[in-house]
């Protein structure tokens, strides 16, 4: 039976399982797959290690007849799971175990770079800065979107160049919608929180933890809202965004 399926970035090749014959050819995704990868996150959050690993391998097959891989033999598992690791070059040292539950945490472990026990400990104090962070972003675009409004109502009123007058409008009218759209970016993120917090996980370093990665998202995001403000309109300085964005900043901030 020929079964193929796909890990990311691996090299084409055929493997055969030792104990049940079963040979898989396997060829390389893009590990862009938005949808493949939205699965997988969410059988990391929801499910056990070995409904994990059958989650994955299905996700992750291109075709042929289903296999449920979780009820594989042990040593077609640590076989798979090794081909695996091996073709992505991962120096990974497979435990010498029988308990399956075991095998397929290792395998969830290894596979997101983000142990479930530490997900576990760390996700409440995370989720609780992350909600913080985005209730007083979305306190800052309520806010901002209050003041295009009433710039938009004071241009209608004071204004009589019609040029001018629709060019400023016409601005107001963008910041409303990017200011709309910041927004939803903010609740997807807050109503999906625990796969944020998966995520921040996964891709904290030594140099670029959890705490420096809120912070960044926090100034990041405070960056594109100054330039919604409908004051920045105002800025004779505008067109003086060749400059670094650092000297550009401080000029608008002393304005």
């Amino acid at each position: 039976m020929a079964i193929v399926i796909s890990f990311s970035h691996l090299k084409p090749s055929t493997i055969t399982l030792p104990a049940s014959g079963i040979s898989l050819e396997i060829k390389a995704i893009k590990r862009s797959d938005y949808a493949s990868n939205t699965k997988i996150n969410l059988a990391y959050l929801n499910l056990s290690p070995a409904n994990f690993f059958d989650t994955y391998i299905k996700t992750i097959k291109i075709s042929g007849d289903d296999i449920e891989w979780s009820k594989l033999t042990l040593e077609d598992i640590k076989f798979l799971i090794k081909s695996c690791f091996k073709q992505q070059r991962q120096n990974v040292q497979i435990p010498e175990t029988e308990n399956r539950d075991m095998l397929f945490s290792f395998f969830r472990d290894n596979i997101f770079g983000v142990r479930y026990d530490e997900f576990s400990t760390t996700r409440d104090r995370i989720k609780n800065t992350l909600n913080d962070v985005f209730n007083e972003l979305r306190s800052e675009i309520e806010n901002l979107l209050q003041k295009n409004y009433e710039y938009g109502q004071k241009t209608n009123i004071n204004l009589h160049h019609d040029e001018y007058r629709k060019r400023r409008l016409y601005r107001i009218k963008q910041n409303k919608k990017n200011l709309s759209f910041e927004k939803h970016l903010i609740d997807t993120s807050q109503k999906n929180i625990e796969l944020e917090v998966l995520k921040l996980l996964k891709s904290q370093s030594p140099t670029y933890n959890i705490e420096r990665q809120i912070a960044y998202l926090l100034n990041h995001t405070r960056w594109r809202l100054q330039y919604l403000d409908p004051q920045y309109l105002d800025f004779p300085l505008r067109w003086c965004d060749f400059l670094d964005i650092k000297e550009f900043n401080k000029l608008y901030e002393e304005w």
